[in-house]
């Protein structure tokens, strides 16, 4: 066995050479195939943004593990909202996007494909707590994918700008149940105090 194998290994070079045609051809077409391919598959450019959120009512013991089912919900809720139809639509006619696509088929088939085109997830390595501030902060993570990078990062930008408007609302709501809140205890206290004077002068009379 190990003279046969001594022969084979000597022998070799020659067996190969004179096969050269049979290892030299598939190699070529190989190469050239991938070649075509390379070229005739649509370049993508993917236009990426990351947030941070501060959420104070988040639990402590979650923060370091993305894939719990509280930031997996928040995610779909963001995603939920930047990722509405309605916004999705204004998008493609704003930066024309997908104009072959919607020329042959449907706009709902339009915007399934701009959702798969972008992704949003938690970044596992950017999740944890703020200690200046005694909130916990979750790193999200946005991208999207386009032919064309200057309507990816058109697209992205707006994506942006939906999520910090989106964030700003929740802070004017909370604010504006705050001022509520202030007001009643200021009707409760005047009320109070109204009360207390007209003790003071049944006294004095």
């Amino acid at each position: 066995a190990s003279g046969g194998s001594a022969w084979l290994i000597n022998h070799l070079p020659a067996i190969l050479w004179h096969r050269r045609y049979y290892v030299i051809i598939p190699a070529v077409l190989l190469f050239v195939a991938g070649v075509v391919t390379a070229y005739s598959l649509p370049t993508m450019y993917r236009s990426t943004a990351t947030m941070l959120v501060e959420s104070q009512d988040l639990p402590t013991n979650i923060v370091d593990a993305p894939g719990t089912g509280e930031i997996e919900q928040r995610i779909a809720k963001i995603r939920e909202q930047v990722l509405s139809r309605g916004d999705l639509i204004s998008l493609i006619e704003q930066n024309d996007l997908y104009a072959s696509e919607r020329r042959s088929g449907p706009m709902s088939d339009v915007v399934e494909k701009m959702r798969k085109a972008t992704t949003v997830g938690a970044v596992a390595g950017d999740i944890g707590s703020a200690p200046a501030s005694g909130t916990n902060v979750i790193a999200i993570a946005m991208s999207f994918d386009y032919p064309e990078p200057a309507k990816a990062q058109s697209v992205m930008q707006s994506y942006v700008t939906q999520f910090l408007r989106m964030d700003s609302d929740q802070v004017e709501e909370q604010a504006n149940l705050t001022v509520r809140f202030l007001a009643e205890l200021a009707a409760k206290l005047l009320s109070h105090v109204q009360a207390t004077e007209s003790q003071v002068t049944q006294l004095k009379a």
